[in-house]
């Protein structure tokens, strides 16, 4: 599923789902970098109890929603809480709201896991059980690190692809204005040389200002190359059909 997302915030709502899917009762996935703000997204595997999450990630003020998930992203370690007795969710929350939130849902087991992308941390996936459900041991980590990792990957491509795609679309404004910047003065060298080639005193200037009317065609051939070019790039060529003869074509070259 994540091979098909492009957009951060599309990729982190897909792996809460497929974790909660997976072997969670809830997930709360966060990322926060320098590319913008802190990005959340909540599952749960009761829909209805989804409101009861929201809490957590209503408050932008901190980079992230539980005091937990701050000191698993800061350390690089997955953190396994096999029992969240009050005491424990009073530690792992930021404020007595969050740990309200942690005993609203009957949280009984937490598993914290560090996201990573380029040797650095900058978000994580908390996975949680509730009352009746085993808790989180060591052989979870495993495959919610997988899930991190995942997700790390879906994130930096869909990062690449949107710096790239704005790259060319930076690319095919300027070649634009270069393109009619170059026009511009064309047009008007073009319109001295035709003028010149009809008033040409001797035929020395009339060759000369043939000259300049054939050079000029050929720099708009090339302003029309970029233009192409850029076009080609976004997927957009059109193909122009039109008749000549070789002996036109060549006398181009000469």
């Amino acid at each position: 599923a994540l091979a098909r997302v492009r957009e951060s915030n599309a990729a982190i709502a897909t792996v809460a789902r497929l974790c909660v899917e997976g072997f969670a009762d809830w997930c709360l996935v966060e990322w926060a970098d320098d590319a913008g703000p802190p990005l959340r997204a909540v599952a749960c595997a009761m829909p209805a109890r989804e409101r009861d999450l929201r809490p957590l990630i209503a408050d932008m003020r901190r980079r992230f929603s539980l005091r937990g998930v701050d000191e698993a992203v800061a350390g690089g370690d997955a953190i396994v809480v096999g029992d969240v007795v009050p005491e424990v969710a009073q530690a792992l929350a930021w404020d007595d709201a969050g740990a309200a939130v942690l005993r609203a849902l009957s949280t009984t087991s937490l598993l914290l896991v560090p996201v990573e992308a380029h040797g650095k941390a900058y978000g994580a996936i908390t996975l949680a059980r509730c009352a009746g459900v085993r808790g989180f041991c060591d052989d979870d980590v495993a495959p919610a690190r997988e899930c991190a990792r995942q997700l790390s990957m879906a994130i930096d491509v869909g990062r690449s692809i949107e710096k790239a795609e704005n790259a060319a679309h930076a690319r095919e404004r300027l070649l634009a204005i270069v393109a009619h910047d170059m026009r511009t003065p064309l047009n008007t060298i073009a319109l001295t040389g035709a003028q010149l080639e009809r008033t040409a005193p001797t035929s020395a200037v009339a060759t000369a200002a043939h000259s300049i009317a054939k050079n000029v065609k050929r720099l708009e051939r090339l302003v029309r190359d970029l233009l192409d070019f850029s076009s080609i790039d976004a997927g957009r060529l059109h193909v122009e059909l039109a008749r000549d003869t070789v002996a036109d074509i060549l006398e181009s070259f000469l």
